[in-house]
């Protein structure tokens, strides 16, 4: 996680956010589930 290391809260998330769309798309739950329990550990829904 590139962004943690640069203090870059909100570009993390963007990039979690689109992870997670493109999880979803692909049927992909594994990567979906990890991305949206990141976002919401982070506060994001």
């Amino acid at each position: 996680m590139k962004y943690t290391k640069l203090n870059d809260r909100a570009g993390g998330i963007a990039d979690m956010q689109t992870a997670a769309r493109l999880a979803k798309a692909q049927g992909n739950t594994q990567v979906l589930n990890f991305a949206l329990q990141a976002l919401q550990s982070w506060g994001v829904k």
